[in-house]
């Protein structure tokens, strides 16, 4: 048996775009302004300030660095053994996530590690004060 350890840290404040289908460069306001300002801004209309951000790795193993051995998207050496799937089976595809009150079902595919609640903080469960 295989156990990995990582730390993977997400800031207070994080701004986040809702991911692009179509694959167009241009198409969406964030890609827009990015061409044209080279630079966005916080005050921007199409940040995100609701629900949730999926956080997935693709994870690749190599025996003596070079040769793949294992890998958790999409299958090594073109065998198609997708090691996410093979480990998680006969999980569901949602999985259910609490935002403050809520109850949600979230979809979940493949590679898929953490959910991020995008409409609460920890910041906002604590208060700084100075008493003079």
């Amino acid at each position: 048996m295989q156990t990995w350890y990582g730390e993977y840290k997400i800031p207070s404040k994080i701004h986040v775009v809702k991911k692009n289908p179509a694959g167009s460069q241009y198409e969406d306001d964030f890609q827009k302004t990015l061409a044209e300002k080279g630079q966005a801004s916080e005050d921007d209309d199409y940040w995100l300030d609701d629900g949730y951000l999926i956080l997935g790795f693709k994870i690749d193993t190599y025996v003596h660095g070079t040769n793949e051995h294992l890998t958790y998207y999409g299958g090594a050496n073109g065998t198609g053994l997708d090691m996410w799937e093979r480990e998680r089976k006969n999980d569901p595809d949602t999985t259910k996530v609490r935002d403050v009150y809520e109850l949600d079902d979230v979809e979940i595919r493949d590679g898929d590690v953490a959910i991020i609640t995008l409409d609460t903080k920890l910041s906002d469960q604590y208060t700084t004060e100075s008493y003079i």
